[in-house]
């Protein structure tokens, strides 16, 4: 999938890993608009996504093998929604770090290995749905922690929340309640938006 796509967006309000995601990311809302906005990217929602040409795994697509970032996990544990959004986010801060807080290049870097312009769209489209998730999913605009259950046959914890944002993907962001980050995120992708018309 190329591009922003408000449905893919909102498959992550409430996501079923919202409180994996809010727990590796240390309840940043920052962290959190840019996991789901990498996962929305990255595998469209899809747990068991492959790209056999990385080759790549699972929700935040984490390479496989000697050339990826932890080439100590196998393939079946990378599949792993937890496993995956831990590593991934790992690898995101450590992307931040390397780059001291650097958004697009972060994000280049998270794709690519390292900041390169070559994947511009990529970065253009992470930006897009980080804003989009700043101003419509209480979870990364920094309302309040996921609200869970436990599911009495299985014992999992599950997202009890099932409020979706506004079908036409529009951005409010008096109501989104968005700090100093998340108006920065709005900045960066409005003005990416307006550079690619």
């Amino acid at each position: 999938m190329l591009g922003f796509s408000t449905s893919i967006a909102i498959a992550g309000v409430p996501s079923a890993w919202d409180t994996f995601i809010y727990q590796a990311a240390g309840a940043d809302p920052t962290i959190i608009a840019l996991a789901k906005a990498i996962v929305a990217r990255e595998s469209e929602w899809n747990p068991n996504a492959i790209n056999p040409a990385d080759p790549s795994y699972g929700l935040m697509q984490i390479l496989y093998g000697p050339g990826g970032p932890f080439p100590s996990y196998t393939k079946q544990q990378l599949l792993d929604p937890i496993t995956n959004i831990e590593l991934g986010i790992l690898f995101l801060r450590q992307q931040l770090a390397r780059y001291a807080g650097d958004l697009p290049s972060a994000i280049s870097a998270y794709n690519a290995g390292h900041a390169t312009s070559a994947n511009q769209s990529y970065v253009d489209d992470v930006l897009l749905y980080v804003a989009w998730y700043l101003a419509n999913d209480p979870l990364a605009a920094g309302a309040a922690a996921p609200p869970t259950s436990t599911s009495s046959d299985t014992g999992d914890t599950v997202p009890s929340d099932t409020t979706s944002p506004p079908a036409d993907g529009s951005i409010d962001t008096a109501q989104a309640g968005l700090g100093v980050a998340g108006a920065i995120a709005l900045g960066i992708a409005a003005v990416v938006a307006l550079g690619s018309k």
